[in-house]
C-alpha cells in the first residue's frame, strides 16, 4: 500500500509565540523529530513536509543534505492550517491510497 505522510509544519506559532516547530531540542529543530519516524517507517512511501513560505529555501537546503531512502517533499504552508492542509494534499503522490496529517 502506498501511503503518504503530511507534516504541518507551518505554524506561526502565535499561542507560543514563536514558530515552535524550529526550536531545538538538543540541537535539533522539533520538526525533524517527527520527519526522522517518518523516514525510519517502513509503512511510509513519501513524505511532504508543509513549512512557512519564508522558511522553504532553508528547509528545502536541510533537507537536501539528509540521508534518506524515500522522496521529502517540501511545500509551503498557507495562510490558515486548512490552507497548508489543502497544500499538502494537492502534493500527494497519485499512487498514494492513505495520507497520513501529522502536527509537525
Amino acid at each position: 500500500m502506498n501511503v503518504s505522510a503530511i507534516i504541518m509544519a507551518a505554524g506561526s506559532g502565535s499561542r507560543f509565540g514563536e514558530e515552535k516547530q524550529f526550536k531545538l531540542l538538543k540541537g535539533i529543530a522539533l520538526y525533524f523529530y517527527s520527519l526522522n519516524k517518518f523516514l525510519l517507517c517502513e509503512n511510509i512511501s513519501e513524505i511532504i513536509l508543509v513549512v512557512p513560505e519564508s522558511r522553504l529555501v532553508e528547509i528545502k537546503k536541510e533537507i537536501a543534505n539528509i540521508k534518506k531512502t524515500k522522496k521529502v517533499y517540501v511545500i509551503s504552508g498557507g495562510l490558515r492550517r486548512q490552507d497548508s492542509v489543502k497544500n499538502g494534499l494537492l502534493s500527494v503522490s497519485a499512487k498514494s491510497q492513505l495520507v497520513c496529517i501529522h502536527d509537525g
